[in-house]
């Protein structure tokens, strides 16, 4: 992820409404985006299908990557994946400000990015209660839900089901035509 120089939100908002890549804003620091591999896009894909095919709720939606997030201490992001209900937009329906999920596929490149800076930004989200990690590599998803002050973390293996902002998922479903390498 390359880092440009501080700049203001609004200045992040002005360029982002016209840049053809996508970029995060971190306490003024603005992230472009990495580019991501088929596994990533298909897995992507199977994830906000599912959930978006099982939620019951008529208030809530499941929305790609196009996304942005805004967290409680003014910061943007763009999960894979993420789930809002009775959705709060701001910045011209730009940006989610209640996700009760994300989803981020991990890339070797920005997993570590992924796990630590990401997962403390979104923690700030009140109506966040659940933080998924996908593995593209391996057959395996982290479910981190919200208990108390802290986190409870849930591993999901091929074979597995678990459940995510109310929607029954299998992981092989989701994995459905990743190519794991051998």
């Amino acid at each position: 992820m390359a880092v440009v120089p501080f700049v203001s939100v609004e200045e992040y908002l002005a360029r982002e409404e016209v840049a053809e890549t996508r970029h995060e804003y971190i306490n003024g620091e603005v992230r472009m985006m990495s580019g991501g591999t088929a596994n990533h896009s298909i897995l992507s894909v199977n994830i906000s299908g599912k959930v978006q095919s099982g939620l019951r709720e008529p208030s809530c939606t499941a929305y790609s990557s196009d996304m942005r997030v805004r967290n409680s201490r003014g910061n943007y992001f763009y999960p894979d994946v993420s789930v809002a209900c009775g959705p709060i937009y701001a910045d011209n329906q730009t940006t989610l400000l209640n996700p009760v999920l994300v989803v981020e596929v991990l890339s070797p490149s920005t997993e570590s990015y992924d796990r630590g800076v990401k997962f403390d930004e979104y923690a700030t989200i009140p109506s966040l209660t659940e933080i998924v990690f996908v593995s593209q590599d391996l057959v395996r998803i982290e479910r981190y839900t919200r208990s108390g002050s802290g986190w409870l973390l849930e591993v999901f293996l091929a074979g597995d089901e678990f459940t995510a902002a109310g929607v029954a998922l299998r992981v092989d479903d989701l994995y459905s035509r990743v190519r794991l390498a051998a």
